[in-house]
């Protein structure tokens, strides 16, 4: 709970911040607002941590003027990750942004770890366990760049809140893993602090 209030401290903070350092738009030689085309559809590539999976495909759509729906497909430690968020931007397509999405983790159905188990406390053996699948509710603060008409960059940070307690399963009969081993599992769940990079280019 104790970092979840921080990061929203820190969203309400970079929020402060950019509102009063928020620039005017760009003139032209005629001192008429420069116009700049923007593309309501987009695809891209993202990868972070607790974000959308090492390496995960995305699309965001503009269906209002400053709020967009995006969806993802990846893969991450835990499966493949699908999700699906909303992004509230200050000014679409650039500048600061809060995010609010709900991922699904399918889970692995078997996989072999060395992990330290109560007949074995002091030496790690090999066990088999399953990762079951797991939702995650994101919430984030990002920045977008816009690199000419279509090209954008993103950066967000945030928190992921798991919404499973311990979403696994010992399959080799009769070990159960010690405390230590849990707290090894509960920081590789998906979870915790966020930090994702993305690259998206407008197509229409």
């Amino acid at each position: 709970m104790k970092k979840i209030i921080l990061i929203l401290a820190l969203f309400f903070t970079l929020d402060s911040l950019y509102s009063q350092n928020e620039p005017t738009a760009d003139m032209t030689t005629n001192n008429q607002p420069a116009i700049e085309r923007t593309y309501p559809i987009s695809l891209g590539i993202e990868s972070g941590i607790n974000y959308t999976g090492f390496f995960a495909l995305s699309a965001e759509g503009n269906i209002a003027k400053n709020l967009c729906i995006n969806g993802d497909f990846g893969l991450g430690g835990w499966g493949f990750k699908l999700g699906i968020s909303a992004r509230y931007y200050k000014s679409y397509p650039k500048g600061l942004y809060y995010s609010l999405g709900f991922f699904h983790s399918t889970g692995i159905d078997s996989i072999e770890i060395s992990l330290a188990t109560t007949n074995s406390p002091n030496n790690a053996e090999e066990i088999a366990l399953r990762f079951e699948p797991v939702n995650n509710l994101n919430l984030g603060l990002g920045y977008q760049w816009q690199l000419g008409n279509r090209f954008r960059l993103h950066i967000e940070l945030g928190y992921s809140i798991i919404l499973k307690p311990e979403p696994w399963e010992v399959l080799t009969p009769n070990k159960t893993l010690t405390q230590t081993s849990k707290q090894v599992m509960n920081f590789s769940a998906p979870g915790g602090l966020m930090f994702g990079l993305g690259f998206s280019v407008g197509l229409y």
